[in-house]
This record gives C-alpha cells, structure tokens and sequence, in this order.
C-alpha cells in the first residue's frame, strides 16, 4: 500500500505515545469517520510496539436508540472490531431529552454509559480516547462565539479532562488535526465508516456551521482551521494564567478547614476589582463542580456580595449560594435537606461504632486522655436540636442559640447540627463542646463537618 501524505501512525506517532503510559485503552467508537480513523490508528500503532507490556485496546459503542438505524450502526461496529481482532463493548441507553434537548441529553447518556462501563471493567490505569478533530473544534469555537460565550466558553473542546468523578482520563488526541487529513488517512488504508444522515439536517445549528460556514472560510482563508483552533490553544493557556490568579486569590479567601460548607471571604473579595472577584467565583464554582456561571447570574452573584444581606441567596442548579457574617457560603441543597430528614429520627450511639444513617458518616468519636472537651464513654443517642434548647456547660446553662451564634455556625445548618443525647439531656456537641455532667480527663473526641 502506497503510503498517505498523511499517517497518523507514522507522522504524528507522537500523539499516541505519551498514552503508552496507561494499561488499558478505551476507544469510543460509533463508528464515523472520526471515531473509525482513531480506532484504526490506535490499532496500528500499538501493534507496531516491541515493549512487552503493551496497552490492552477497546472499543466502546454507545447504542443511543434514537434512530431507526442505531442496530444496523451497532452490528456494523461489532463486525469491523471483529474483523481488526479489537475487543468490543456495546451498551444500549435511553437519551434522557427533556429541558436539555436532544443532542446534550444523548451527550450527557453517552460520557455517563462511558464512565459506568469502563469503572465496571478495571478503571486502574485506563484513558478513554475520543475521535473530536480540528474541525469540531473550530465548529464549536464558532457556536459559541455567536451564542456571546465569554473566554472559558470560546475556549472550546478541551484536549483532556477527567470523565465525570470516576478519575479516569479523558483525551482527545486529534484535535488539532483537520477533518480533511482523517477522510485522506480512511481512504488510503480503504477503511469503511458509518454517515449518520441527520449530519446533513441543516436545522441544527452545528450542522449549519459544518456545511455551509465554515466550508466558505476554508475556501477564502485554505488554513482557516489550524489557524482557529491555534488561536483556543492561545487561549487555553491565557486561561491557565487567569486560573492561577484565581487559585492565589482563593487561598486567601478560602479556609483551609470548613466544617461549616465551602465558604469565600467577602472582605477579601471587597479588596478585589469586579473583574478580579469575578474571575475568583468563576473559578471557586467550577472547583465545585458547578457549570459556566453567565454573565446576567455573575452579576446577580456580585449584587449579592455589595449588599451583603443576611437574608439574600442564589439558586444555581442543586446549590445555594448565602452569606453569613462576612463569608459567602456554597450550600448543597440536597444534601442540607437529606441532613436535615435524617436527624428527624434518634440514632442510637455507643461511640464505638459508625453511626446506621449515612448522611451521619461525618460525625466520628476517636478515643484520647489528658485533653479538654472529651466525652466519656456511654449510651448516648443523636437527634437535632428540637429535643432541648439548654446545655449545662462550664457551670451555666446555655441556649443552643447562643452557643451556635458564637461559634459561627450559619443560621440554615443549626436545625440539621448533630447533637448528641443521653436520656433526655445534652451530652455534647460535636466540635464545639461536651457539657459539664458528661466530659471526661479520658473519653472521645467528637468531630463533625458537613
């Protein structure tokens, strides 16, 4: 066979073997162009290898069950594994399009399916590579330009990234490389691939940009798509510096120890220019796990932070954001509201074992002497606080009101605080005190964080 002017395997050989680090490839395959390209290559350059511990490869195809055709796709994927002697995965879902639309709900199935199949098999060591090419970045680039994205979203696809909580690594190793040089690569080595026919509906947006914009920019500016997708490399790291910035200033604002939620400080914040303090919440709200937040809820976020109201808060998605005595706290709803249900009942405890309800897998007894605040070894039972509103602590009985203001617990956790009782008294509360009657120069350390 007459070499390509193009081999992935051979000119860019360098893509695949940084990945010569990981013990098992994961490959998702749905059998296009993109996906049949990196397969194939994969295939090839690990057969190529002398090492004696070679990657094991996989294939994996989503089976999204939203066209009349996603069996044929499936047997089609399976044959073509079969006939390369790759070993092949295929897992049937149920897209999930509701409030979110089609494409993003079979998206969101896809990567959780991913994610699943491969934790299921042996995630220790494994990397789950995917086919997005130069020109899916530059698509995407340009979608969301026109949609008014800021930096981070004009940044595009990235390169690698975790998949989902599972730590396993995602990479994307051609995504600087041009549609046009994979359909040269499948050619010459006569490798036949799947054409999903709703790529051709120009009704939606991605495809529009594919079909008619960005074929015109390649035809006046031939270099269009290296040249978009250098400049999100430019970008990414611009990005990188911004991040760094946010991470200094985060270190200043955060608490190293925040039993109490994830909190920011707002006087460090007020020290700060819009920008800066922007940039800082964008960064602290993607640490947690939440989306881009946009600009029209950035600015709800900083009108939160000027007035300073106690009362005040911010739905986004399943969290809260409030604020309590200078610091502005990120709350899970949810598990606020699990908390909370749980300490409804009475729990017993002997200090000894975990407690039976999950949500109370925080509140840990460790045995120690010769220290302050320890509770000595007993029956006790955990409730919240409505069972009593006293506790008898260095010689004055004293309201649970109080004893929270002066510790900082924030108003919305003191009905979902862990107390712990003996008979229809207040032994302790964990992290802050044991009462008078119950501590001990040789008993247990309570600690508690939610």
């Amino acid at each position: 066979m007459v070499a390509s002017e193009f081999d992935i395997m051979h000119d860019d050989a360098s893509l695949f073997r940084e990945l010569l680090v990981y013990e098992h490839w994961y490959i998702g395959f749905s059998g296009g162009l993109d996906s049949t390209a990196l397969l194939f290559a994969c295939a090839e350059f690990l057969s190529h290898q002398t090492d004696t511990a070679i990657p094991s490869l996989t294939a994996i195809h989503i089976n999204h069950q939203i066209d009349s055709a996603s069996d044929k796709w499936q047997a089609h994927c399976e044959a073509f594994c079969a006939k390369l002697g790759i070993a092949f995965i295929t897992q049937k879902i149920t897209v999930e399009a509701a409030n979110k639309g089609l494409e993003a709900g079979a998206r969101e199935g896809r990567y959780k399916a991913f994610e699943e199949l491969i934790s299921s098999a042996d995630s220790h060591s494994s990397v789950l590579l995917l086919g997005h090419h130069g020109d899916d970045q530059a698509e995407t680039l340009l979608l969301r330009l026109m949609r008014g994205s800021g930096l981070r979203g004009a940044a595009g696809i990235p390169r690698s990234r975790s998949l989902g909580d599972s730590g396993i690594d995602l990479l994307r190793p051609l995504l600087t490389q041009p549609k046009s040089k994979l359909q040269q690569y499948v050619i010459e080595h006569d490798l036949e691939y799947l054409d999903d026919p709703s790529n051709q509906n120009l009704r939606f947006d991605r495809n529009y940009m594919r079909h008619k914009i960005l074929p015109s920019l390649i035809s006046r500016w031939p270099k269009a798509v290296e040249v978009l997708t250098r400049f999100v490399e430019h970008l990414r790291a611009e990005l990188e510096l911004l991040d760094d910035l946010a991470a200094i200033d985060l270190s200043s604002a955060a608490r190293s120890e925040h039993p109490y939620g994830e909190s920011i400080s707002l006087i460090l914040c007020g020290q700060l220019t819009v920008r800066r303090r922007s940039n800082l919440l964008r960064y602290w709200l993607l640490k947690n796990g939440l989306q881009m937040p946009s600009t029209a809820l950035m600015s709800q976020i900083n009108g939160l932070i000027t007035t300073s109201s106690v009362d005040g808060h911010i739905e986004i998605a399943h969290c809260k954001l409030c604020i309590y005595r200078n610091r502005l706290y990120l709350i899970k709803s949810h598990q606020l509201t699990q908390l909370a249900q749980c300490l409804e009942a009475k729990y017993d405890w002997s200090l000894t074992k975990p407690l039976a309800a999950v949500e109370l897998s925080r509140l840990t007894a460790f045995y120690s002497s010769s220290r302050s605040n320890l509770l000595i070894e007993g029956d006790y039972w955990v409730s919240n606080r409505a069972h009593s509103s006293k506790v008898r602590y260095k010689g004055i009985n004293r309201s649970l009101k109080n004893i929270f203001q002066e510790h900082g617990v924030p108003i919305w956790l003191r009905d979902s605080y862990p107390i712990v009782y003996s008979t229809d008294r207040i032994a302790a509360i964990p992290g802050i005190l044991v009462a008078d009657d119950f501590v001990s120069p040789d008993g247990y350390l309570l600690s508690w964080s939610w």
